[in-house]
């Protein structure tokens, strides 16, 4: 069993540790001020087809379905796509399915704005490259892409969050934590950020969330 394997299966069995009240309470805060950036954007951007990939419990959803005319949710666990569908079974705008994040199950340009939130983009290890490109394609031209990430001050946080969740860091070098279960996940400069980007043909910059994390909106340029 490779890597992603063992992380699949990780998260298939434990998906729910992740609303564990012992979690960092820097982990709130992200998720505070990151769903209050995504809101406003979306306050301003009504009747937008949007996805996110890495939908998990549906966090991100639940914030912008309201401004959306569609919102699709994809995730490779099928634990967490199987609760998502419950969540939303009887929202007609809002579609959850399974899927590879380098071979996402949609047309060219079908989505007006898409979605990498809370350091998804950073716990794709070797799929990243793939990912963004992958984005890229389904995401229309001038269409959007919200992405946040952990910066370089997060280290002790990821440390204690895993930990708090049972997961057994084995090493953390050149900003990467490695996790005996599988799980890999990555911090980022603002460089970096923005260099990723750009590998997917989007142009914008990334900025200070929280003192642990960035955000960027990023135009698609093709």
């Amino acid at each position: 069993m490779n890597l992603e394997q063992r992380a699949k299966e990780w998260w298939t069995q434990n998906h729910e540790m992740m609303r564990d009240p012992a979690l960092p309470h820097e982990l709130d805060r992200y998720h505070a001020v990151e769903e209050k950036r995504i809101r406003k954007l979306f306050e301003s951007h009504l009747g937008m087809r949007a996805i996110e990939a890495g939908c998990g419990h549906g966090r991100i959803i639940e914030v912008i379905r309201p401004y959306c005319c569609e919102v699709h949710g994809v995730d490779y666990s099928d634990s967490l796509v199987a609760y998502t569908k419950r969540r939303y079974k009887d929202c007609s705008e809002v579609s959850i399915r399974g899927g590879d994040i380098e071979s996402l199950p949609y047309h060219d340009d079908e989505f007006d704005i898409g979605i990498l939130a809370f350091n998804t983009f950073g716990n794709l290890y070797t799929k990243k490259e793939g990912a963004i490109k992958e984005m890229g394609r389904i995401i229309r031209p001038g269409g959007l892409l919200i992405m946040s990430v952990y910066s370089e001050e997060a280290k002790r946080m990821q440390h204690e969050a895993y930990a708090s969740i049972g997961l057994k860091v084995t090493k953390d070098e050149k900003g990467i934590v490695y996790t005996e279960e599988g799980l890999i996940s990555q911090r980022f400069s603002k460089m970096e950020v923005e260099a990723w980007m750009s590998i997917g043909g989007f142009i914008g910059h990334a900025e200070p969330l929280t003192p642990l994390s960035y955000f960027g909106v990023f135009r698609n340029g093709k």
